[in-house]
């Protein structure tokens, strides 16, 4: 993805970690070309970004003094990549553009994603008198803990799992993308015993679990790569996401119109917003599905409480039968009267009501793909990202007392849960049930009852919401 204009790249510089910003400097000095190495490294490590030249990194405005009198010249693209050959352990390709505004150029330097093994500093860098800039096996990270501001300094151990996640999953996906090459036409039974005559290739091969955190992370890069290439400026929002993946002998439909009619159809709409809704007859062209990958996409974003409200989708649907939402949390997004103030509060039932539409919309998806219900079972991975200092509440449904002050010290949490699908819709409820209170858990440890769930569910499988 390139960011083709300044402009908007000023609405993006402040909505990702992934980007260094920096005023201008000379790449050809010591402390410029340290600069380049910790900060090129750094994005690297953090599976790609950008490094932007010609901004104030606190205003986010143009750096108007200083500005070389030729900017590709100063900061030529050879010069970039002969630093970043010399002083890296693993060499990685950067690509250098200028985007222009109001008459004056900028350096925008793009740092590619898909890192499987850390980059180190393998050449120092001095000041000229034995000061040491940069030192010899100093691995670099984006990092938020190193001075309480995101910036790109020598990885601090508290990040360490972080980088060994984005290495993991990014060997995860490339084993991911060779066995749906290779190996596309096989069904599970196929593959299961051509892995037993192998002498238990199986046991080496990625897990459900590994499968779908893959899937999710590849859903929420392409979420960001809309969101960069539309240059949207996104507001204050937590997230709910999930991903599915119908996991036994199901009818693959094609990649066409009538696989999203298929879908449409069969979404029992369970919701005035239902999961995985279909936008194709939206108004705005940007919010209608596109082909992309094997998949149909949609970003549908309204911020202006159109369509009954505020709303914030990316959905991916796969023939294949994987499926990834993301959705902005209703608690951040409403334009009800009684709303909390953003980033404060998670309404409890409205993660019931989320979830169990979820685990429904999936079973009718299968069904109308004619997965055969003996030997099918709908995988899910559900995320809730943005959750640290929110407190529960039972703001969107009034009638619910919620006593105390649960809140939550961790941001981000994961439940995966299978549904098979022979069982009995009455299941919806347990599953659910199970879910929540994963989620509910981080919360001082908040333990939901059985029965609320199941009046939840009820009533939104009957549509007395």
């Amino acid at each position: 993805m390139k960011i083709e204009d300044a402009e908007q790249l000023i609405r993006t510089l402040s909505e990702t970690r992934s980007v260094e910003v920096k005023r201008w400097f000379n790449p050809t000095e010591p402390k410029g070309k340290a600069k380049l190495v910790k900060g090129l490294q750094a994005l690297f490590n953090f599976d790609g970004g950008f490094f932007v030249v010609g901004f104030d990194d606190k205003t986010m405005q143009p750096d108007l003094e200083g500005a070389p009198a030729d900017v590709a010249a100063t900061f030529h693209a050879d010069i970039i990549q002969d630093i970043v050959s010399r002083h890296s352990s693993e060499p990685f390709d950067v690509e250098v553009v200028y985007p222009r505004m109001n008459d004056q150029e900028y350096v925008v330097i793009s740092v590619p994603s898909g890192i499987v093994s850390p980059v180190a500093v393998k050449k120092a860098i001095d000041n000229g008198s034995g000061h040491s800039l940069v030192e010899v096996d100093a691995i670099y990270f984006r990092t938020l803990r190193a001075n309480n501001r995101v910036s790109s300094a020598r990885i601090p151990h508290s990040d360490l799992p972080e980088l060994v996640r984005l290495c993991f999953e990014n060997r995860e996906a490339d084993i991911g993308r060779f066995l749906r090459r290779h190996l596309s036409g096989l069904t599970p039974a196929m593959f299961l015993s051509m892995a037993d005559e192998l002498g238990g290739w199986q046991s080496g091969l990625p897990s459900v679990d590994d499968d779908l955190q893959s899937f999710m992370s590849e859903g929420e890069i392409r979420f960001f790569n809309q969101v960069q290439e539309r240059g949207i400026k996104l507001p204050p929002h937590g997230v709910f996401e999930v991903a599915l993946n119908m996991i036994g002998k199901c009818t693959s439909g094609k990649l066409n119109q009538e696989f999203l009619r298929l879908l449409d159809t069969s979404n029992p709409t369970l919701t005035g917003w239902p999961i995985w809704l279909d936008s194709s007859g939206f108004q705005d062209e940007h919010s209608r599905p596109y082909v992309l990958d094997g998949g149909w996409e949609a970003l549908v974003l309204s911020l202006e409480n159109d369509w009954g409200g505020k709303h914030l989708d990316f959905m991916r649907k796969e023939p294949s039968g994987r499926f990834y939402l993301r959705r902005a949390l209703q608690d951040d997004l409403s334009s009800s009267d009684r709303a909390p103030e953003p980033l404060t509060t998670l309404d409890f039932g409205l993660v019931v009501l989320r979830v169990a539409e979820t685990i429904a919309v999936g079973r009718s998806f299968a069904q109308a793909m004619s997965c055969d219900p003996e030997v099918t079972t709908l995988e899910f991975a559900f995320r809730w990202t943005g959750l640290k200092g929110r407190t529960l509440s039972s703001w969107a449904n009034p009638e619910r007392f919620l006593s105390g002050h649960s809140t939550a010290r961790q941001d981000m949490v994961t439940v995966r849960v299978s549904v098979p699908l022979i069982s009995a819709p009455e299941t919806i409820t347990d599953q659910t049930h199970t879910v929540v209170n994963q989620l509910f858990n981080v919360f001082d440890g908040f333990d939901l009852s059985r029965a609320i769930v199941e009046d939840f569910v009820d009533r939104l499988l009957e549509r007395r919401l």
